[in-house]
């Protein structure tokens, strides 16, 4: 359990965006908005080593093709429906998905480990997409090889078009067309080939008008000499059109049956690229794999702010200490020295690891994996309730101390202002004291005298 807006005050969603950044797909982006701190200890040490084993492989050379993922889910959702049918462009969509496995499926091969146990899942069909490809053109056409009965049907359009062409051209040579043609391009009304004609010649030729210029002064007209061919070409474009949709609702059916394979394929490539995605985010911020730990250890070594790393500003590390015996930390000192950085340090790394992520720290640091997680940093005046900052903290505060428990981390910053500083001295200790008895671990950053007093008085 994350309390409240921890995760927004800790900053976890700018990590999140980040990591988005490093998706090379919609499918891994959609997968990067998923990311949220876990509570399996197991799943949690399987999502680092992972992570750790495709950073390793990136950085030893290894490359992976994210970038071309596409998310079928749609198409294939389609195909449930009875009938239903998907055109050429659709189609291509599917085989390039089954290509980009493929190429997924042999990469991973290379990498060993978990990775190529990952890549092992896929099933890549290619064998649909080879079919889809030999029938199918890069524009989303028909190829005329999809079906001898199609090429047979096209080789008669393209001989019934020139004898049209032939036929108009002929016409056109004649005194009676030439006077009157209005302008010698061939081109079509309705699906037939027509002629454009001066309308006050209309009566010395033979033929159907189809349409009137916008200016009224021409006509479109179909000499009586290519009706039959255009009535012919009429059949075979139906014809054509049949075929077309033949094949690609065999297409679709092949598509169809492998309907489940591709939907988990669909969701492999989503992990993948959410993978590589933490990888290079891991990369870049120079992050390693801690140990984890569910005896109540926290050993932060060289830790840094991963928003700070990738400001690009110079980041001084730090190293931090939980443990049963030491369960209370104050950190003091003067403002603007880093207290508040800190104490966000440890509260984003927690969040970090438990969400599977590789943190800046050293890789000897130990990570306590806290089922609970409250953070309380900056002003967090309830507007909406109309409560000054300090009641808004107590509040809060009534909140945190139902759910403290040994498994708990609680952040605060500059605990105990906002009110008189003795009685916000004493409602700290009161507050630390209660925690302790309780089991839980608190952080805290202060200025107040007594509360250095009492840290220094207590282990």
């Amino acid at each position: 359990m994350i309390g409240g807006r921890s995760l927004e005050v800790l900053e976890f969603p700018s990590v999140v965006e980040r990591l988005k950044g490093w998706a090379g797909s919609e499918l891994g982006r959609k997968a990067a908005e998923g990311v949220s701190p876990l509570d399996d200890p197991a799943e949690i040490e399987l999502h680092l080593e992972e992570t750790l084993q495709m950073k390793e492989f990136l950085e030893g050379g290894g490359e992976l093709s994210v970038g071309g993922l596409r998310d079928i889910g749609g198409l294939l959702k389609r195909l449930e429906a009875e009938g239903a049918f998907l055109d050429g462009k659709e189609l291509l969509e599917v085989a390039a998905s089954i290509a980009a496995s493929d190429l997924l499926k042999k990469a991973l091969k290379e990498a060993g480990g978990r990775l190529k146990e990952l890549g092992r899942r896929f099933h890549a069909p290619v064998e649909v997409a080879n079919r889809i490809l030999a029938a199918i053109d890069p524009r989303g056409e028909v190829r005329d090889e999809a079906s001898p009965h199609l090429s047979s049907i096209r080789r008669r359009m393209r001989e019934v078009h020139g004898l049209i062409y032939e036929r108009i051209r002929a016409l056109l040579g004649q005194r009676d067309w030439k006077e009157i043609v209005q302008d010698e391009v061939i081109t079509q009304r309705n699906d037939r080939f027509v002629v454009l004609v001066k309308a006050d010649g209309r009566a010395r030729v033979k033929g159907i008008v189809h349409d009137v210029s916008q200016s009224r002064a021409s006509l479109y007209i179909e000499p009586f000499e290519v009706v039959e061919l255009n009535n012919e070409l009429g059949v075979l474009r139906r014809g054509e059109r049949e075929e077309e949709e033949r094949v690609l609702r065999a297409l679709s059916r092949e598509v169809a049956e492998v309907r489940n394979r591709l939907s988990e394929d669909l969701s492999l490539q989503a992990e993948v690229d959410l993978l590589y995605a933490k990888a290079k985010l891991a990369i870049e911020l120079g992050a390693q794999k801690p140990a984890l730990n569910e005896e109540g250890i926290t050993r932060m070594l060289s830790a840094r702010h991963p928003l700070l790393v990738l400001s690009g500003e110079e980041v001084v590390p730090i190293d931090l200490l939980l443990d049963p015996q030491q369960r209370i930390l104050v950190i003091s000192g003067a403002n603007a020295g880093g207290k508040t950085v800190a104490l966000k340090t440890l509260g984003l790394l927690t969040l970090m690891v438990k969400a599977g992520l590789l943190i800046p720290a050293s890789a000897s640091s130990t990570v306590n994996l806290f089922g609970r997680l409250f953070a309380y940093i900056g002003d967090e005046q309830d507007l909406e309730g109309h409560l000054s900052t300090f009641s808004s903290f107590i509040n809060w505060v009534k909140g945190v101390l139902e759910e403290v428990g040994p498994s708990t981390l609680i952040l605060i910053d500059e605990i105990g202002t906002g009110t008189d500083h003795s009685q916000g001295a004493a409602l700290a200790m009161a507050l630390l004291d209660e925690i302790r008895k309780k089991g839980g671990y608190a952080v805290v950053t202060t200025h107040l005298d007594l509360l250095k007093a009492y840290a220094y008085g207590r282990p």
